[in-house]
């Protein structure tokens, strides 16, 4: 099989999208990325992002576009989560994604909102085939990010519905977001 079909391959579970990072762990050479894209086949998205060009465009190709360019380990955060999810009616003006502590990124893309943590086995989970953090974590990043509190209690309320948090944790998330409001109240 050569690089294209290879690289095809894994792009097809991604609407289209492939990283040189990618690449190199399947063996193929970033410079054959690059060839291929020299050729017409890929066009360049993002630093070390491609996208197949005769691959039918998904909804959902600039989460993909940010997640690849963030690299290993990079997940669907905050307002993108809750987006996702669906729990409540926030408009994300831009993609967030959360990478490991240690990761070093060359610059920005203008489109992705990055945010540093280590994010937890239990707090990662997968929506629309995309990598993303729970909807309990997501909630909980939008009340320590600051995320308006109307849109929180929706989130919270419809993940509850939903079953997407246990009682408890829908209980705990409103005494944090309660607690938020609290803080914020007693600085004025």
């Amino acid at each position: 099989m050569g690089h294209r079909q290879e690289l095809w391959e894994l792009a097809m579970d991604q609407q289209g999208y492939v990283a040189t990072w990618q690449a190199r762990e399947i063996g193929t050479p970033s410079v054959e990325v690059r060839k291929l894209a020299a050729r017409g086949a890929l066009r360049q998205v993002a630093r070390g992002v491609y996208r197949f060009e005769d691959f039918p465009a998904g909804p959902h190709g600039d989460l993909w576009r940010c997640l690849l360019w963030a690299g290993r380990g990079a997940v669907l955060s905050h307002e993108s989560a809750l987006a996702g999810w669906q729990l409540c009616d926030v408009n994300p003006t831009r993609v967030e994604v959360t990478v490991p502590m240690d990761r070093r990124l060359r610059r920005a893309e203008v489109v992705c909102e990055v945010h540093r943590e280590d994010v937890l086995t239990d707090d990662l989970s997968w929506w629309e085939g995309l990598p993303v953090v729970t909807p309990r974590k997501a909630i909980e990043q939008g009340i320590s990010s600051g995320v308006a509190h109307h849109l929180l209690t929706q989130a919270i309320s419809t993940a509850r519905a939903r079953g997407r948090v246990r009682p408890a944790e829908a209980a705990d998330l409103e005494r944090a977001l309660h607690a938020r409001v609290a803080a914020a109240t007693a600085h004025r």
